[in-house]
Parts: C-alpha cells; structure tokens; sequence
C-alpha cells in the first residue's frame, strides 16, 4: 500500500502545487469582432484552428541554461507549421479610433480629430489598425505573464518583447478600383448596426425587425499566420506573424462577404528571451539596496546616438506616456502582457529596474501618427506636373519599417522625432523615438506617396 502511495498519490499532489495561469481582463469591453469563416477565395486544406493548449511552466528556474536552442526552434517551426491562419471580422465604427485620439490627444500629441474620424468617406489613420484587429485572449490561450500562448516557441523563452516589424498601405497607393480603403462605416450603417443591437435584446419581441440585405453591415476581414521562428543568437528567438486586412467588395446572395486584395499588409517580430534563473533574481534585487538598506540611484542604460546623417529633425512632439495612457491602450488592444500594466512584475520577473514598459505596438502608433499629421499640415508636397499642367499634389505614408532599440518606460518623457532622407525629394523619411535621456530608442523608415489631387 505504501509503494502505490508513493507512486500514485505523491505525483498528484505534486503537480496541485502549481499556480494557475493569471488572468487579466479588467477593464475590458465587449469587442466589436467576430470569428468569420474562410473569406471566398481558392480553397485551402488548412485544418481549422482549435483552441490553443496552455503550455507547462517549470516551477523551477535553475535548470532555465540547460536547453538546446536548434532543438527548440525545430519543434516551434513544427507547431507553427500546422497552425492553421487566424482570421476574424471587424466592424470599423469609429468609435475606438476616438478612444485612441482622446487618449493621445489627454498627452497633448497630435493625432486625428472626432470630427475627422467620424466624417462621411473618413479612411482608418494609419497605425489606427492595432486597436482594432485583435481579440482578447480567453485563459487557456495566454501565457502567466497575459501574452499569446500561440506564439510561444518553447521553455525557457517565456520573456516576450516586441521587436519591431512592417506594414504597407497598398489602398493609399493604388489607382481607383484596384484597392478598396478601409473606411469607418457612414452614419448610416453606424445607425444599422445600433438598430441591429437592440433588436437583439429584445429578441423575443413581435416588433423585432432583422435589417435586410442593402442594409448589411461590411465588415473588414483580418488574417494572421505565423511564419516560423528562428534563431538570432544563443539566447534570442524572434517569431514572425504575417498579417493582412481586406475590405469587402460584394456580398454573395446578399449574406457572405467577397473579400478583395489586401488593403493593409503587416509583419511583425516577436522576440523571446530565456526566464531569469532565481539567483539572478536575487543577485538583481540585492543591486538596488545598499549596506544601510537605502535605494540606490538606478543604473542609466546605455545610450544610443541618432546617427549624424539623419540631420536635425523636421519635426518633434514630445509626450509623457503615462501609466493612465499605457492602461487605455492595452484596454484597445486587449493586451495582458503584465510587463505593460504591473511595476513589480516587470521588476522582479523581467528585470525592468524603471517599471512598467511602453507598447511596442504604441511606438509604431506614434510614429505613423506624428508623420501623417505633418505630411498633414505641410500638403501640398511639392507640384507634380503632367506634360505643361502643374498639379497639386497629396502626400502620405505608403510604407513604414521600424525597429524598437531600447525600452521606454511609463512617467518617462520621450520625442517622437522626423526628417526626410538627404537626397531623396521627400520620398523617404527617418522617423524615430528619443528617450529621456536622448538615446535612440525606435527607429523607423518611411515611404511616402506623392499623389496628384
């Protein structure tokens, strides 16, 4: 009896020890998405994605040196393999957008007006994307620390940090009919899907009257597929997600949407660091305190320079991202990550002396928002001409890659500055993030269109 005990009963009891996956979703309001099936387009035999399976977490971090990084990345490419695409719908009602704006506009940064957002014909900003094409994650997908359990590649790489990525307009820059914009829905529609809502909470009601066919609500179609992972060193493995958004051109015997070209295609790099072992916890902690049990000034981290060539910037909108504006945006984004929304987590987990981090994804907004409010207020960008006629022209961004250098933090002043490329007539645009202490933090290119109105 004793030899079943020890075989059967002490494992159990071993593993009921272990803590339970947090869950973060305060705050958090309905969203406005909605799984789609497959859009009409060439069938595919890719299986249908099944709820991710929550991945163990050693309870011990000693052993978190001992692994094979090749071996990892071997059997994350595998899983990621056969992870079918994710894809989902999305009304684009305005309203989110001015969330983001009041947000933005509460740091005194420029950024599109409600009266812009909401007029008739209003195109998504750009960046505006990220608080739309997500979905809050349910328990059994997330991670302790609140981040995709899809993208994970593997133990001991449980340290999330956004790397950087792409994305490119194709609707700002195609001929008329080739790309379809993604616009918020007119006050019309806007309307429908209200009267839409209440019918459905007075279901069971005889005056319950479903909008018909002409009055369907388009709604763009997000996909997101990751591409595999690599390897950048003994310590890094950065994921790649590939994603694209596309605005409805038809609908099929007034009920399923036909999906165009992409509108919007997106990269984004993930990057994975290996868990801090306890004794570097430790070590990390016993740093800030000295022999009289005082704090000591934290150490500065080591700066970058803005390169020389890129030249004074053209333009510079400082802004304090405070913890109130990290909170909204991570509310917009249904963001769990902790290292975002919990000083002491981003302390004594991930190693962040100075608290909690600014969003990868709301550098990128940032960026794109600082240069398009001043190709904005600078328009026009210089005559184009055709044959003897000169031509008023419109500028905006066609395409943008950017790359976080150093974390920013809550509380922590930084400038989001811009110039254009020697040489290049306004073709090209550095566009990057000071730190407080002026080292580069994000940098950033852009290509910008030149249209004739």
């Amino acid at each position: 009896m004793r030899s079943l005990t020890r075989t059967f009963i002490r494992p159990c009891l071993r593993f009921s020890v272990l803590r339970p996956v947090q869950h973060h979703a305060a705050f958090h309001t309905t969203p406005p998405v909605w799984s789609l099936p497959p859009p009409k387009e060439p069938s595919s035999s890719s299986p249908a994605p099944s709820e991710p399976t929550p991945v163990p977490e050693s309870p011990s971090l000693s052993d978190a040196k001992d692994y094979s990084i090749s071996k990892i990345v071997k059997k994350a490419n595998k899983k990621f393999s056969k992870s079918a695409p994710k894809r989902w719908g999305v009304e684009l009602n305005p309203d989110r957008a001015i969330r983001l704006s009041n947000a933005l506009q509460e740091a005194n940064f420029p950024c599109p007006s409600e009266a812009d957002l909401t007029a008739r014909g209003a195109l998504l900003p750009p960046g505006y994307h990220m608080v739309y094409f997500e979905q809050p994650l349910s328990r059994q997908s997330k991670m302790k620390d609140g981040t995709d359990v899809r993208h994970h590649p593997g133990y001991p790489f449980n340290r999330r940090m956004w790397m950087g990525g792409s994305v490119t307009f194709h609707d700002r820059t195609a001929r008329e009919g080739q790309r379809l914009p993604l616009k918020f829905l007119s006050p019309e529609q806007r309307s429908s899907v209200s009267d839409e809502n209440k019918s459905f909470t007075t279901k069971n009601s005889r005056e319950e009257k479903k909008p018909s066919p002409k009055e369907k609500v388009p709604m763009v179609l997000g996909t997101e597929l990751i591409s595999g992972c690599e390897a950048r060193s003994s310590d890094k493995i950065v994921v790649n997600l590939a994603r694209n958004y596309r605005a409805p051109v038809a609908f099929e015997g007034g009920t399923e949407p036909i999906y165009g070209p992409d509108s919007i295609t997106e990269e984004r790099k993930l990057v994975f660091l290996p868990v801090l072992p306890e004794k570097e916890r430790a070590a990390s902690d016993a740093e800030d305190v000295d022999e009289n049990n005082k704090k000591e000034e934290i150490k500065k981290p080591r700066i970058i320079q803005v390169p020389k060539g890129w030249g004074p910037p053209e333009f510079a909108f400082p802004l304090i991202p405070t913890r109130r504006l990290l909170k909204e945006f991570s509310n917009l984004t249904y963001n769990d990550h902790l290292i975002h929304l919990d000083p002491q987590y981003a302390r004594e987990v991930e190693g962040h002396e100075r608290g909690v981090l600014v969003h990868g994804p709301l550098t990128m907004v940032l960026m794109l928002t600082a240069l398009d409010q001043h190709l904005q207020q600078t328009q026009p960008g210089g005559p184009l001409t055709s044959g003897e006629e000169v031509l008023p022209v419109k500028r905006g961004i066609a395409e943008f890659h950017y790359r976080n250098m150093a974390p920013l933090y809550a509380d922590e002043e930084l400038r989001v500055c811009g110039s254009p490329h020697k040489n290049s007539q306004g073709a090209q645009w550095h566009v990057w993030i000071e730190g407080p202490e002026g080292g580069l933090a994000v940098k950033g290119d852009a290509v910008i269109y030149h249209m004739a109105l």
